[in-house]
């Protein structure tokens, strides 16, 4: 623990190898990705490194440690999943412009509210005007 602290690279590898596998099944549960929770675990040991000063090293026991690597995994899986949750959010006035992403979600929601309340304006008007000069058939 001591030589990794001081930013030994090897240290910290023989450190992190037994639980690597552990870190990676965790992210691949949480993320339901085997290609996801391969960058999330590379993510979180590389977190782990910057921040294993923060760790108390007085804790000797190997569980507590594994317990900090999951901790930290599972952290920046649920940041993965905010960010790709996020990247995903379609902006309402930008939903009907365009070709969509989602052309089974436009078809199930149908129009947009914009183009459904243009619709109704326009057909509004045209009652209007058919109301105010009579009967189309006497013209």
């Amino acid at each position: 623990m001591a030589a990794a602290l001081n930013g030994d690279r090897e240290a910290f590898a023989s450190l992190v190898s037994p639980h690597t596998s552990g870190l990676r099944r965790l992210a691949q549960r949480l993320t339901r990705s085997a290609e996801d929770a391969e960058d999330i675990c590379q993510e979180s040991l590389l977190k782990a490194f910057t921040k294993l000063d923060q760790f108390d090293s007085t804790k000797t026991q190997p569980y507590e440690f594994r317990a900090w690597l999951m901790r930290i995994t599972t952290n920046c899986a649920i940041d993965f999943l905010r960010r790709k949750k996020a990247s995903s959010f379609v902006p309402l006035d930008e939903w009907h412009e365009g070709p969509t992403l989602f052309p089974e979600t436009k078809a199930r929601w149908g129009e947009s509210p914009e183009t459904s309340y243009h619709r109704e304006e326009q057909l509004r008007m045209v009652r209007e005007a058919i109301a105010t000069t009579g009967n189309p058939a006497s013209w």
